[in-house]
């Protein structure tokens, strides 16, 4: 449920003026009873899938991509090529994390065939969320196997986030309140 409600604006915005008084308060009364009206419609959008899948380790759920299973490309990850081959041909891509020159690290330094820079590109320019469905659309001649260890490779290497839980449907959006 918590994966749920925080797709929603709404349900992440402070819940300022709880103790005021007058028209300030009468707002968050209003703005609560709003996300309260909802809530049986979020949780009709659950299925039983979903609770069963939710305590699965991330690992397992690598193992379980499907066309169905979302990703979003982590903002501040950066695929950085290095010049130079491995000594085994293969083009090393190092994956680099953090928000400036003094701040950043390299969760992971792989080493992959050429063909597949092209799928790390693709991701690297992905700015909302997206699908099995969508990358193999992209990459329609290769084996949705081979996508799907590409996938789990860049999830694992904190490129893109893997998102197991249940998708908010826009009908079910309270939206953000001005208050």
């Amino acid at each position: 449920m918590r994966w749920l409600l925080l797709q929603d604006s709404a349900w992440r915005e402070p819940l300022y003026g709880a103790t005021a008084n007058g028209a300030l308060h009468e707002n968050l009364r209003a703005h609560t009873r709003r996300l309260l009206d909802r809530l049986p419609q979020l949780v009709a959008s659950l299925s039983p899938e979903d609770l069963i899948q939710a305590p699965i380790p991330v690992a397992k759920r690598l193992d379980q991509i499907s066309a169905k299973t979302r990703f979003q490309r982590i903002p501040d990850a950066v695929l950085e090529v290095e010049p130079n081959k491995s000594p085994q041909g293969l083009t090393v891509v190092n994956v680099r994390l953090g928000h400036s020159g003094s701040s950043t690290r390299i969760s992971a330094r792989l080493e992959i065939p050429a063909g597949v820079l092209a799928v790390f590109r693709w991701t690297e320019g992905q700015t909302k969320p997206f699908t099995g469905a969508g990358a193999q659309t992209a990459f329609p001649a290769l084996p949705f196997e081979e996508l799907k260890k590409i996938l789990a490779t860049l999830t694992r290497a904190q490129f893109i986030k893997m998102f197991w839980f249940a998708e908010l449907a826009p009908q079910a959006r309270v939206g953000t309140i001005s208050r």
